[in-house]
């Protein structure tokens, strides 16, 4: 094929990642849209979604198969060396290459990912499989403010600024502000509808996500956001041999506390009388994140 080795200089894009390890999976089933690799992405590498709004007919149609969550840690090809070929090939970012200076060899060992969207919502209006966190907290069409209760009444001072205020207009409150008690920033609340991908009907081996105990991590949320390199695990935008994916910005991760963990409150099953445990399933799941104003511009997930 072709090249063009031309490039150019662009602003770099960050983002807030997912981390999600092998070690989830062993307390909860894996997701159903674990991310596609290698040859699937063969045609260019896009997550690609079936956009359908709350107002019209679900389509039907036939889903590509589901990635094999139980041999999915493991190296799917003969060897290293054949998983690094494919891994250049395709630009993968979803694999466990480990590159070992010492000697210049590489090893495959899968921990952990990072992704750009949420695990386990895979089958919802507007967004289909894949959910990129900020285009659910960051939507200026689809946030709003809380309704009108006790503890925010029609009287409340948010209610003069739109819900996602103009960069411009974001005012940070610093540890020394001690004149200032409340920021002016994003605050989001929407309603998203989904379906199930499991068969709600049979027992699985392990619980599902729906199923999980109380504080039970289902995975964790990068708590700055990062950027392209960090995202890759490569150094520049082509590839190169120490090229590790996500897995490699978590490995160098100095602190357990940049990941905030997502996990399960079931606390709401035990109201069902007679319990709720096996084939017991929630019809509203409510995913509450915090974060902190940094300064205009940056956000940390808290």
């Amino acid at each position: 094929p072709l090249l063009n080795h031309e490039e150019k200089s662009i602003n770099m894009v960050h983002m807030f990642g997912i981390r999600y390890d092998q070690g989830h999976s062993t307390l909860i089933r894996p997701p159903m849209n674990l991310p596609p690799r290698w040859k699937s992405f063969e045609r260019g590498r896009m997550l690609i979604g079936l956009n359908t709004t709350l107002r019209k007919r679900p389509p039907k149609m036939k889903y590509a198969p589901k990635s094999d969550a139980d041999n999915f840690w493991n190296n799917p090809y003969s060897s290293v060396d054949d998983a690094k070929q494919h891994t250049d090939t395709y630009l993968e970012t979803f694999h466990g290459l480990i590159y070992d200076m010492s000697d210049g060899s590489h090893a495959y060992d899968l921990e952990s990912l990072i992704l750009p969207y949420l695990p386990y919502f895979s089958n919802c209006r507007e967004f289909d499989s894949y959910i990129p966190l900020w285009a659910v907290v960051e939507s200026a069409t689809e946030c709003n403010l809380p309704g009108v209760t006790k503890d925010f009444p029609s009287s409340w001072w948010r209610r003069n600024i739109p819900s996602i205020p103009h960069q411009d207009d974001v005012i940070a409150v610093g540890p020394f502000d001690f004149m200032r008690f409340y920021p002016v920033a994003d605050w989001c609340e929407r309603k998203i509808r989904c379906n199930y991908d499991e068969n709600l009907s049979d027992i699985d081996m392990a619980p599902r996500w729906f199923e999980g105990d109380t504080g039970v991590a289902l995975f964790s949320i990068i708590r700055d956001p990062i950027n392209y390199n960090e995202y890759t695990g490569r150094d520049r935008s082509i590839i190169g041999k120490a090229d590790g994916g996500g897995q490699k910005y978590v490995k160098a991760a100095n602190s357990i506390e940049q990941f905030v963990p997502a996990t399960i409150d079931r606390s709401a099953a035990l109201s069902i009388e007679g319990g709720c445990t096996i084939l017991c399933f929630p019809r509203k799941v409510t995913l509450d994140i915090a974060y902190y104003q940094m300064d205009h511009k940056t956000k940390r997930i808290v």
